[in-house]
């Protein structure tokens, strides 16, 4: 009887466990789904605000770019950033994200002017690129960071 009630309490338990552990794992592919949104939103708005420098004079002053640079409103793209929204991401997501954007707005507010975005990153004209991860950079590398816990890739 013991052995009978025993087994009992532990299929109880295992079934208890198991739609916990069922109920997280149908809301992971969500969270993946809504993240990868936000990101692809980022990515589209990179590329519709992007353009070619007009000639030689935009790159003056920031050592090492190659003509692969490409040149964006710094304003423009924290403002599309503040558009995205973020509802069904998780909390965790949200935070670094509205860290990202909240590092575009004071970059922008520094220099809403025209920025150069390259494959080393993104400088102002007359930054060096050698110098130390901006903080735009730094809080990219935490939205990276919770991107890999969901499984959504962040370019």
């Amino acid at each position: 009887m013991k052995y009978l009630i025993f087994l009992l309490c532990l299929t109880l338990v295992g079934c208890g466990t198991s739609a916990n552990h069922t109920k997280r794992n149908k809301k992971e592919p969500e969270y993946k789904v809504k993240i990868q949104y936000v990101l692809d939103a980022r990515r589209n708005i990179r590329t519709i605000i992007s353009r070619p420098p007009r000639n030689q004079t935009e790159l003056a002053g920031v050592a090492g770019m190659n003509s692969n640079a490409l040149i964006f409103n710094a304003q423009d793209f924290a403002q599309r950033l503040q558009n995205i929204p973020l509802e069904g991401c998780p909390d965790d997501f949200k935070t670094a994200f509205a860290k990202y954007v909240a590092a575009w707005v004071a970059r922008a507010a520094d220099n809403p002017n025209l920025m150069l975005l390259t494959d080393a990153g993104i400088y102002r004209p007359g930054d060096n690129p050698d110098n130390a991860a901006s903080q735009t950079e730094s809080t990219w590398q935490g939205v990276q960071a919770v991107c890999t816990r969901y499984g959504a890739v962040a370019e």
